[in-house]
């Protein structure tokens, strides 16, 4: 988030529990109707990050494809990032 100042913030948006099935068509929809239902303004969205997982990262179909398809989302960063647990 960017403030009148120049300054900048991030923060984590929430966790979504996905039932089932975990394709990018999955989350793509969950994540919509959460954007939708919280009144959340898509059009700020800056960037994405994500491990890498095809079902993030598909070409035609993984939730960046999807996201990058549907109009009402702004053209955004993605970056990838390893998890590891120590």
């Amino acid at each position: 988030m960017a403030f009148e100042d120049s300054s900048t913030k991030e923060d984590f948006l929430t966790l979504l529990p996905l039932k089932g099935r975990t394709r990018g068509e999955d989350i793509y929809n969950e994540f919509k109707r959460y954007v939708h239902d919280n009144n959340v303004p898509i059009h700020k969205l800056v960037a994405v990050t994500t491990d890498g997982a095809p079902a993030m990262r598909g070409t035609h179909s993984g939730f960046i494809a999807l996201c990058r398809k549907d109009p009402h989302f702004p053209d955004f960063h993605i970056s990838r990032r390893l998890l590891a647990r120590l």
